[in-house]
């Protein structure tokens, strides 16, 4: 009779245990999405496909296409669901498009008969685990190597055309993990030298003019037009992107920052192309300098 009992009493602890856990499990799940559910986050490896792997410590685990982070790096999060052996994440992609001097995010969207998107609306998100969650702090730690949970962390990711620009203007809440919180700066003028990380001399150490008084302005020989941003295009979205450059004696083009941005994807574009431009050097005493200066990028759909 003691036997029977005490295999009794196992077999009711083998079916409740699991109960337990997975009532631990729900909960758990429960305050993940209560944290992050409804808030857009930015990948720091903003890839286009519509299925991203990531493993514990954040990195790629396929061959995702990358891209901006203003067409790539957005995502609303939907719903989060914690799994033994890792997170899966159902997101909305968010473009950006700056407003007022400020990114503006949106859900992206098909558009009967447009063709070409850039991407699908819906995007699945797996990150693997190492071992099972325990608290909600330590999937907040999972996240933050796959988001921008920190300012550091997102200028680590951005290209460098935006690093001025974002460690001027962008900021994060360490109480809002992966919250930007924008506090756009005094815009430089149109004719001054734009970006205070364009160094006040060059590489080789020679030092970098502005262009006026003694300083003549550099002649263009070739300008191509940079490529539409694809997702600029599908959008219909079209404006003007400003950028600081420093053109170097030689009349190439050695540095590029944004000044004032466009978004969806418009000032990699510009910095493509610019960097295939050549230019007369800017001539001070009949002597070609080094200057920086300001230029603005024009794109418009005809």
């Amino acid at each position: 009779m003691r036997l029977n009992r005490l295999l009794f009493l196992f077999l009711l602890a083998a079916v409740v245990v699991p109960q337990l856990a997975a009532a631990d499990d729900s909960d758990l799940e429960s305050a993940v999405n209560q944290q992050f559910k409804n808030k857009v986050l930015v990948l720091l490896h903003p890839l286009g496909d519509d299925s991203l792997r990531f493993d514990v410590d954040g990195k790629p685990a396929g061959t995702g296409t990358p891209g901006p982070w203003t067409v790539y790096g957005g995502v609303l999060i939907k719903k989060i669901h914690v799994h033994s052996d890792k997170l899966q994440l159902e997101g909305q992609r968010m473009f950006f498009r700056f407003g007022s001097d400020r990114p503006i995010p949106f859900e992206f969207n098909l558009v009967k008969n447009r063709r070409e998107p850039p991407c699908k609306p819906l995007v699945d998100i797996e990150i693997k685990l190492d071992q099972p969650l325990d608290s909600v702090d330590r999937a907040q730690t999972i996240l933050s190597r796959v988001f921008a949970f920190s300012k550091q962390d997102f200028l680590n990711s951005v290209p460098e055309i935006w690093r001025e620009y974002i460690g001027r203007n962008l900021n994060f809440d360490p109480a809002k993990p992966g919250e930007l919180l924008f506090q756009p700066a005094n815009l430089p003028d149109q004719n001054s030298k734009a970006s205070s990380t364009l160094a006040d001399r060059d590489e080789n150490g020679a030092e970098i003019f502005t262009v006026g008084k003694d300083v003549k302005r550099p002649k263009p020989t070739y300008t191509p037009e940079p490529n539409y941003s694809v997702a600029g295009r599908y959008e219909k979205y079209q404006g003007v992107v400003v950028v600081s450059v420093v053109l170097d004696k030689n009349g190439y083009i050695t540095k590029i920052a944004v000044v004032r941005p466009l978004g969806l994807g418009f000032e990699e574009q510009a910095a493509i192309a610019m960097k295939t431009w050549r230019l007369d050097p800017a001539t001070r005493n009949g002597e070609p300098v080094a200057v920086a200066m300001n230029v603005e990028v024009a794109f418009n759909l005809y």
